[in-house]
């Protein structure tokens, strides 16, 4: 009887320490591989969910943290171009030309367009905005100054160096009048509307513009 009793009391006891488990490794050895997979399974899922939409739709943030860097300020370095001057382009608004510009641009109503002038320099640079309703620039005009195009043409330069700066690319207008124009259209079909108006008077540059080709082939300006 004795003896039943006490193998009795040896198999309760080996079992209360297979439940409880042990520090010899053997209930850790299971937690390792099976409990602490579950519960790596419960801990990791919990932040994977809300962080699996962030993945493919990035935070509006990351859009805006890092601005445009703004250009070079308008001045006398920058150069014309067939669809702008410097850090401004035709087709801005009065407000975007004002914020690219860099300096301060003093807009004054004319009966047909207004005109967009740096009251501090470059000199003899003008932006017209031909639809004052539509508010926007259509045409960059300079009649003096240190201004020059791209290819290094400014008022006072030679026709023949406007001829040598655009070879083959000019379409001449009334050549046969004492002040006629040259005209450079790129060969870019992006560009396609805007063209570069070079106005010649005694073989020399006395206007150059740029802009909207509608705008810019017609007769009169603001008129």
């Amino acid at each position: 009887m004795a003896r039943r009793t006490t193998l009795a009391i040896l198999l309760l006891t080996a079992a209360v320490a297979s439940a409880c488990g042990g520090t010899d490794g053997g209930a850790n050895s299971g937690l390792d591989s099976g409990a602490v997979t579950s519960l790596s399974a419960t801990t990791t899922a919990a932040p994977v969910a809300p962080t699996a939409p962030a993945s493919s739709t990035p935070p509006a943030s990351s859009t805006t943290v890092a601005p445009p860097m703004a250009g070079a300020p308008l001045s006398s370095s920058s150069r014309l171009r067939i669809d702008g001057i410097g850090p401004i382009e035709v087709g801005m608004t009065v407000a975007q030309a004002r914020a690219a510009a860099g300096t301060e641009l003093s807009l004054k109503n004319e009966p047909y367009c207004d005109v967009l002038t740096p009251t501090q320099g470059p000199e003899g640079v003008a932006l017209i905005v031909t639809s004052p309703s539509a508010g926007r620039v259509e045409l960059i005009i300079v009649n003096g100054g240190p201004v020059s195009t791209v290819s290094g043409i400014r008022v006072g330069s030679a026709e023949a160096e406007v001829i040598a700066a655009y070879p083959g690319r000019l379409r001449s207008v009334n050549p046969s009048l004492p002040v006629h124009r040259l005209i450079y259209q790129a060969s870019d079909p992006a560009l396609a509307d805007r063209i570069l108006v070079f106005v010649i008077g005694d073989s020399r540059v006395a206007t150059m513009y740029a802009g909207v080709r509608d705008q810019a082939e017609a007769d009169e300006i603001c008129g």
